[in-house]
């Protein structure tokens, strides 16, 4: 595992630090972004949901993360969901596409990931990645997250990194969407990651719009006060072999 951190490391750091189609480091558009116009915008966007908003944020979107969280992130995702190297993945909010690129390309090299995003300009960067890096098993589209028009029960992993906790983010269509469009077998796992001290009510909100489509949790995970991971597996499999 840990060497396959230190390839995402490195692919993160060949496409976001520096970002030459921005300008700077990711430290230093960090420290530039609060307060400024773009970052109200960001947060307008995670407080809105709008689609229209994502798109106004996308050429920003990468100077509001930090590089440790993001390899954080894919490190959490990896140990909750117990990937096998033929899986099919959906991914939700996918962004730019380096995560749903790592896991095409070094975790399941024989199956495949789909990443899902509100905004088309992020969806056409993740694509540009994906060419690059030579992920031919890595697709991106333009999708909502709660009726993603994919086929029902075609994923083995469905992964949600930071955006079931947006205040406007539809939950309860959400977790109908994965509940439709996981597998029903012992091997389903639905991992949504959040940060860490997300308010209690929130978080159960998140947990109970599973509940209710038919999942438990089947895990916690939590990494240096940064963010914490609830993987979901079916509760009632009678009749399933």
């Amino acid at each position: 595992m840990k060497s396959k951190l230190n390839s995402f490391e490195k692919m993160f750091d060949r496409y976001c630090n520096p970002l030459p189609w921005l300008g700077g480091t990711i430290e230093e558009r960090v420290r530039d972004m609060f307060g400024t116009k773009s970052g109200r915008e960001f947060g307008n966007a995670m407080l809105s949901g709008d689609p229209k908003s994502f798109e106004k944020i996308a050429p920003v979107y990468r100077r509001m993360v930090e590089k440790h969280e993001e390899i954080l992130k894919m490190s959490f995702a990896l140990r909750g969901a117990e990937f096998r190297q033929n899986d099919k993945v959906l991914s939700i909010g996918c962004g730019f596409g380096l995560h749903e690129v790592f896991l095409a390309k070094n975790i399941v090299p024989q199956g495949s990931v789909v990443g899902i995003d509100l905004s088309g300009r992020m969806v056409k960067q993740a694509k540009r990645i994906a060419e690059i890096e030579g992920a031919k098993n890595a697709r991106f589209v333009q999708k909502s997250a709660y009726n993603t028009g994919l086929r029902a029960q075609s994923f083995d992993k469905v992964v949600c990194n930071w955006a079931m906790d947006m205040p406007a983010f539809d939950r309860r269509g959400t977790a109908s969407e994965i509940g439709r469009v996981l597998k029903r077998n012992y091997e389903a796992r639905a991992i949504i990651t959040i940060p860490q001290g997300l308010i209690e009510e929130r978080k159960e909100e998140i947990a109970g719009e599973m509940l209710k489509n038919g999942f438990r949790i089947s895990g916690f995970f939590s990494d240096k006060g940064y963010a914490e991971g609830i993987v979901f597996s079916w509760a009632n499999l009678r009749g399933i072999k």
